[in-house]
């Protein structure tokens, strides 16, 4: 039996699967690292929604605390709009809405040219809705 020469053709398929599977595994990391901000920001709104039951609604201190904590991860343009921000009674629907966008980098392959990718700056729509009552 002849040994056959071996070729770049015969190890090409193999080649371009790695790539491929790399590119998709750097993006999945990208969007996991969205999703672990998201799930961290909710943290930080459940503790304070809880501070807004005994309270009845967010108390300035608390806004601006809020706020920097939000800024301190990251978030921008960060909006509270919908949020109890005055005394309700005991029993009443007390709401902590956080809207805002979290900048990332993520990889962009819209170039049209599949040799060609690179990583572009997107901002992600961060929104966050918790409701409770008050309970002071």
């Amino acid at each position: 039996m002849k040994k056959r020469k071996g070729t770049v053709v015969d190890i090409l398929s193999t080649l371009i699967a790695v790539i491929a599977s790399a590119i998709i595994m750097v993006a999945f990391l990208d969007i996991l690292k969205v999703v672990s901000y998201k799930e961290d920001i909710r943290q930080i709104a459940r503790g304070y929604i809880l501070k807004m039951e005994a309270t009845g609604y967010l108390i300035p201190e608390d806004k601006s605390a809020l706020i920097q904590k939000l800024t301190d991860m990251q978030l921008e343009n960060i909006s509270l709009n919908g949020t109890t921000d005055s005394a309700v009674g005991y029993g009443a629907e007390v709401v902590l809405n956080i809207k805002g966008s979290l900048p990332a980098e993520v990889l962009n392959v819209t170039t049209g040219n599949m040799l060609t990718f690179f990583f572009s700056e997107q901002a992600w729509n961060i929104e966050i809705k918790l409701a409770s009552s008050a309970k002071y």
